[in-house]
């Protein structure tokens, strides 16, 4: 596995290819914003003009986008990854979108021939800039493992959380959740604390 692709190329995919290139890969990338596209080349990576380029010949491509639509853009456009992905390669879906459109993206790929891994990543810039994401990633066992070594490239810690779309993001809008409890409760407690 030689090339693999970004699409979205902001402080997370950034780092993304940043760290697929540290650990040898072809990477080609496109975004739509040109100071992204400049330091995607000065990194020494391949700028495509439009998702299906960043597809063509490429092995793997992450889909790091802001919101489930444009995800669904990204791969099923006439321009997108869908046009040219080889069969047997796989898209990795590490965008935070919502777990029902995870499970649609997956229910259109079917028949395909591209493999998908629902996979979105918790550690923000420094964990992207810095290669430590934590991945909560979904896919039948045999397509994490083959495809293992470029999701190692770009994290610390893989948590395997299903087999299905949907079940990545799920497990991501879950954490969410608990860490937007856990700061409730100390905002709560700093002003019980100050009024004492």
């Amino acid at each position: 596995m030689k090339t693999v692709g970004v699409v979205g190329l902001g402080d997370m995919g950034s780092g993304l290819a940043k760290n697929l290139l540290k650990h040898g890969y072809r990477v080609q990338g496109a975004d739509l914003l040109p100071h992204r596209q400049d330091a995607f080349r000065a990194m020494g990576g391949q700028l495509c003009d439009c998702p299906a380029d960043v597809g063509r010949g490429s092995d793997a491509v992450f889909v790091m986008v802001m919101t489930g639509e444009q995800a669904k853009s990204v791969i099923f456009a006439p321009d997108g990854l869908l046009a040219t992905l080889p069969e047997g390669s796989v898209i990795v879906l590490s965008a935070t979108i919502t777990p029902q459109e995870a499970r649609d993206i997956g229910a259109q790929m079917e028949g395909s021939g591209v493999h998908l891994i629902d996979s979105p990543v918790s550690g923000g810039f420094p964990g992207a800039q810095g290669g430590s994401l934590t991945l909560m990633a979904a896919a039948p066992p045999e397509i994490l493992d083959r495809f293992l070594p470029i999701l190692e490239a770009v994290s610390a810690n893989i948590h395997r959380v299903g087999r299905r779309p949907g079940d990545g993001q799920t497990v991501k809008a879950c954490l969410q959740s608990l860490i937007g409890a856990q700061f409730s409760a100390t905002f709560e407690a700093a002003a019980l604390a100050a009024k004492a």
